[in-house]
């Protein structure tokens, strides 16, 4: 029986070769489809790890370092947002108004997969005066800020707004940032305000950063100390996790560590006090009306007792 031949020029032949052409065309794209997908997937599962991680991390961090940051501020916890892409830890804040908790903005650190973050805060503090007012108060969250000023900087002015205390109502909660004419101990400090005290200021500068030609006042964002409810060991505690592990933070943590060890204030019970926040009706405050320790004082939140 005679063998049957396919030419190279048979139609049969040709169809054969783009068949098999289309199935090998059709196979390297589901292959690299696959491969694509995979490696997406991997990179995709990569990123949300390590952008898991970092979050976690910086909140962390971020946490330590507020934990001794912002006078009579607290953290009220941290909530994670996540997205396919990203994902971003908020940290409500609060005051505490002689147990009246008080909203007090809000932090928020973000990441993507991609490895880019930022940090937000929303800090809109606004005053109205004029050029010739001697101080123009600050405003925040419909709020007063609190203010502090240091014992050995001599200052233009030197405010003292507890005459305010006969303008507000009794059944009002107020707040009060108190700066000393020099520090003091806590036991000492304790003494003096017993159980109204918040929040102690730590003198934690330098003599570099106290000699300033344009000295004002410490905005309480910025001061660093410590709450009565967690007092003092734990803020050596922090600065000292802080210092080790404080990312951006170490830098001025050492600062700070540096000042207090140079004044041989170190000690959790020897740190220097030079001011307080107080709460408390009004009332209960006017007994510091004539307090001759205390240099300045400028009122703050002022909240409804119920």
């Amino acid at each position: 029986m005679e063998e049957e031949r396919l030419s190279f020029h048979d139609p049969d032949f040709s169809k054969l070769v783009k068949k098999a052409k289309r199935t090998s065309y059709i196979k390297n794209i589901v292959i690299s489809v696959l491969v694509s997908l995979l490696s997406l997937t991997f990179v995709y599962m990569a990123g949300s790890y390590i952008m898991q991680y970092r979050l976690e991390r910086q909140s962390e961090i971020d946490n330590a370092w507020h934990y001794v940051k912002g006078a009579n501020v607290e953290d009220a916890g941290t909530s994670y947002i996540y997205s396919p892409f990203g994902a971003s830890a908020v940290n409500e804040q609060i005051k505490n108004m002689d147990g009246i908790l008080f909203p007090w903005g809000k932090r928020q650190q973000s990441f993507t997969i991609f490895g880019s973050s930022n940090s937000t805060k929303s800090l809109n503090m606004f005053g109205m005066g004029t050029i010739t007012d001697k101080r123009i108060p600050l405003y925040y969250q419909g709020e007063r800020v609190i203010e502090f000023f240091h014992p050995t900087i001599n200052y233009e002015y030197l405010p003292d707004e507890r005459n305010l205390l006969f303008e507000i109502d009794e059944k009002k909660v107020v707040e009060y940032a108190f700066s000393f004419d020099r520090s003091y101990s806590i036991k000492e400090v304790e003494k003096m305000f017993s159980n109204h005290i918040s929040w102690f200021w730590v003198d934690t500068y330098s003599k570099e950063e106290l000699n300033s030609d344009d000295a004002t006042g410490f905005i309480g964002f910025d001061t660093f100390g410590f709450s009565q409810a967690s007092g003092p060991t734990s803020f050596v505690q922090q600065l000292e996790w802080l210092e080790e592990n404080g990312g951006q933070y170490k830098k001025p943590t050492k600062k700070m560590i540096n000042a207090l060890k140079d004044k041989g204030k170190w000690e959790a019970e020897s740190l220097p006090i030079i001011g307080v926040v107080v709460t408390g009706q009004p009332n209960e405050l006017k007994q510091f009306l004539d307090a001759p320790y205390i240099r300045t004082a400028v009122l703050g939140v002022t909240v409804d007792r119920y």
